[in-house]
C-alpha cells in the first residue's frame, strides 16, 4: 500500500509543477494544452481499460516488498489503470497505458 502512496505523491508533484515557460523575449505563460491531453498515460475510468492486462505472479519474487507490490497490483487493477505510468517508459514503450502495465512483466521490479 505504501507503494501506491508514493506513486500518488509522485503523480501529484508532477501534475502540480510549474505551468509557465521562459522564452527568448522573457517569461510568458505557456499555451494551455487541450483539455484531453495527458502528459503521462492512464485511463479515465476502469471500464475503458477492460479487459485488464494479466500481471505477473507475486510468487516469482523472493523479495517480500516485490511480492507485496505485485500482489497489490493483482488486487486493485481498477485503481492502477487510472494512475499514470511515471516509470520513464512513456514514449519508449508504447504498450504502457497506465501504471498497471508496469506489473505485466518485471518492469515494476527494476
Amino acid at each position: 500500500m505504501g507503494l501506491l502512496v508514493v506513486g500518488a505523491g509522485v503523480f501529484l508533484f508532477a501534475a502540480v509543477g510549474d505551468d509557465t515557460t521562459t522564452t527568448a523575449t522573457g517569461s510568458q505563460a505557456a499555451a494551455a494544452p487541450p483539455a484531453d491531453a495527458k502528459p503521462f498515460p492512464y485511463y479515465d475510468s476502469a471500464e475503458e481499460a477492460r479487459p485488464f492486462p494479466v500481471t505477473m505472479s507475486p510468487s516469482i519474487y523472493t523479495n517480500e516488498t516485490l511480492q507485496t507490490a505485485y500482489a497489490i497490483a493483482r488486487e486493485i487493477p481498477e485503481i492502477l489503470v487510472q494512475l499514470p505510468c511515471l516509470c520513464g517508459c512513456h514514449g519508449v514503450q508504447e504498450d504502457h497505458g497506465s501504471l498497471l502495465d508496469c506489473y505485466v512483466d518485471n518492469h515494476a521490479a527494476t
